[in-house]
């Protein structure tokens, strides 16, 4: 096992859905045309020759039926809802489900669970199709969607709904009045590149239909071109975000002529890509390789699994992921500096190098991470082996924090 995979610090990732299924061709076999006939034993006359009658051309097939039409909303059906389900102490999420139809009742609206999670690409997509889309969003009026993250409902999720299995994400579950399921589909089958066909789909799920395979799934070219414009889309959607925003909250006097800062901190990654980031600090990372004495890992005690690597150095090296176009906002995140220290830096990194090996992602990383008290941890595991460090820095950001 290689010293990187050692380390058990819950670092998540897109976990990516399975792909679109598509549907193999097939040939029928060829037909006969000809049958042999048998030798005549002794001479005769040579046989009257009748012609074979011409062969009946076998009837055409019937065309593909087309698609049924997606429903449409009813006049005046209100804008599609999408609500989050939160976690609170004491809070029951059968109970919680219960009151989201009763309201839903009451605005004759037609609910749609979706079991999601915060490292799920297509969950994402699908919410910002709701939620931004206008095309999705006239095709989906009048629907009540409810978005109930599995991690952080682990356990009663899974319980919910009869024969509903949130074990691949997003999977989106039509109900009735009485929180029955009516129909249930995996959202990477809605064809979320098109925002028509994901429109369509959502309508017949709202409405308790089976939905319909997008047509661009056995057509490369055009789902390259429609990747390409989707990609296009996303970055749109980010690329005017501030990358680094950092805000001292508070300043607590130590010892030695040092200080704790208390911050607020968000970093926006405004590419495809995966990243590394070193959290605040007041130092410029050493370059080349350094040697680290120990490593390990902390967890955020609210989150399932979301934290960071800890490196060894002085002072600590707090390394995060974030997910491609995601974000990392992180409330009350502690970092230990000189005493009047005027400015931090956050670097975003090109890559991490433990020990000769590049460090991968974990499959889950959050795409839009959150956590209000950022400085309340979990300790992981510790590695007392010394370590050669490498970060390759992509760009350094620098924020002022003087008194």
């Amino acid at each position: 096992m290689s010293p990187t995979s050692k380390l058990g610090v819950a670092l998540i990732l897109l976990a990516g859905c399975a792909p679109e299924p598509t549907e193999k061709a097939m040939e029928a076999p060829a037909e006969r045309l000809a049958e042999a006939e048998p030798a005549s034993p002794t001479a005769q006359a040579p046989p009257k020759v009748t012609a074979k009658p011409a062969a009946v051309p076998a009837p055409a097939a019937d065309p593909t039926p087309e698609a049924p039409p997606a429903p449409t909303a009813a006049a005046g059906a209100p804008v599609v809802e999408v609500l989050s389900i939160q976690r609170t102490p004491g809070r029951v999420l059968k109970d919680a489900l219960e009151g989201e139809l009763a309201a839903a009742e009451a605005k004759q609206q037609r609910v749609v669970v979706m079991f999601s999670a915060d490292w799920c690409v297509p969950c994402r997509s699908i919410k910002e199709a709701l939620e931004s889309n206008p095309i999705v969003q006239g095709h989906t009026r009048g629907g009540r969607f409810l978005i109930i993250d599995v991690d952080e409902w682990r356990g009663p999720a899974h319980r919910l709904i009869e024969g509903a299995d949130p074990s691949k994400l997003p999977l989106l579950v039509a109900l009735d009045r009485q929180g029955q399921a009516l129909v249930m589909t995996h959202g990477s089958k809605i064809g979320l590149l098109d925002p028509e066909t994901t429109g369509q789909n959502l309508a017949r799920v709202i409405h308790g239909q089976e939905i319909v395979l997008p047509t661009y799934q056995d057509d490369p070219k055009r789902r390259r071109t429609l990747a390409i414009a989707d990609s296009r889309r996303q970055k749109s959607m980010v690329e005017n975000r501030t990358p680094v925003t950092l805000k001292v909250t508070a300043r607590e006097p130590l010892s030695d002529k040092r200080e704790r800062l208390t911050v607020d901190l968000v970093l926006n990654n405004n590419e495809a890509g995966r990243r590394y980031w070193v959290l605040p600090t007041h130092l410029t990372p050493a370059e080349g390789p350094i040697e680290v004495p120990q490593l390990s890992g902390a967890r955020f005690k609210e989150h399932v699994r979301a934290g960071f690597f800890i490196y060894a150095t002085d002072p600590p090296t707090h390394v995060i992921a974030s997910g491609n176009w995601g974000s990392v906002d992180l409330k009350g995140y502690t970092v230990e500096v000189p005493e009047g220290t005027k400015e931090l830096q956050v670097h975003l990194l090109n890559s991490v190098t433990v020990a000769g090996e590049r460090l991968n992602f974990t499959k889950k990383v959050p795409y839009a991470l959150k956590i209000q008290e950022a400085s309340n941890v979990v300790p992981g595991r510790t590695l007392d082996e010394p370590r050669t460090l490498v970060f390759d820095v992509k760009k350094t950001y620098k924020v002022a924090v003087g008194p």
